[in-house]
């Protein structure tokens, strides 16, 4: 059975709109499925307000480019966040 590489990273951040609900430091992001991945990452900083919104979208960078997801699935826990998105990232 093949496996399938991951993705890993040094910073990301998780947005509500316009606005910064945390900084992300490492990540690794892993293939679960077809078109569904696994993130999980290390938490620098939070808003307590704005992390406990829905909509947040997941910014990851990547290289040179910044992967986004929007509507991501994430649960917040102490010092880290883990959850699932799915489909292509928009990519900038």
């Amino acid at each position: 059975m093949g496996h399938s590489l991951g993705v890993r990273g040094q910073r990301g951040r998780i947005k509500v709109g316009h606005q910064m609900a945390a900084q992300l430091g490492a990540f690794t992001l892993s293939p679960l499925t077809p078109g569904v991945w696994q993130v999980e990452a290390a938490v620098l900083s939070a808003d307590a307000f704005w992390i406990s919104q829905d909509n947040r979208t997941l910014e990851l960078e990547v290289g040179q480019q910044r992967w986004l997801w929007r509507d991501a699935h994430l649960v917040v826990g102490d010092g880290t966040v883990q959850g699932t998105v799915t489909g292509r990232p928009e990519r900038r």
